[in-house]
């Protein structure tokens, strides 16, 4: 399971407390073209187009909610874990740090809706 994921998915099964931290996920965005933008959540292996960061972003959050609900929303609860062990490529993890570093792109990271946090339990 992601880095983030698996602490917070025993967390949430076992009704331990969930720390803020423990709720974000990391992603970067970086604009490849005129009016085209590109992210990836490192955590999930999800991605999205846009036209801004801005754009991005919002792209980048609906496909975390989608995911997620889709997840949690599952028939067989024990199925969770394989779900959320999404890891991005390597290569996409290694952006994401260069991004963070270099200033390559932009990284970022988008809080896992808390209003889902309760269908884990």
């Amino acid at each position: 399971m992601g880095r983030l994921l698996a602490p917070l998915y025993k967390m949430l099964t076992q009704n331990k407390t969930v720390r803020p931290t423990d709720l974000l996920l990391r992603c970067y965005a970086k604009k490849v073209g005129k009016d085209k933008w590109y992210a990836v959540c490192v955590d999930l292996n999800l991605d999205a187009e846009g036209s801004s960061f801005v754009d991005v972003k919002r792209s980048m959050d609906n496909a975390i909610i989608g995911y997620l609900q889709t997840v949690f929303e599952t028939n067989s609860p024990a199925s969770i874990p394989d779900l959320l062990r999404r890891q991005a490529p390597l290569k996409d993890r290694i952006k994401y740090y260069l991004a963070k570093r270099l200033r390559i792109a932009s990284p970022f990271y988008e809080a896992i809706p808390v209003h889902l946090a309760h269908r884990c339990a």
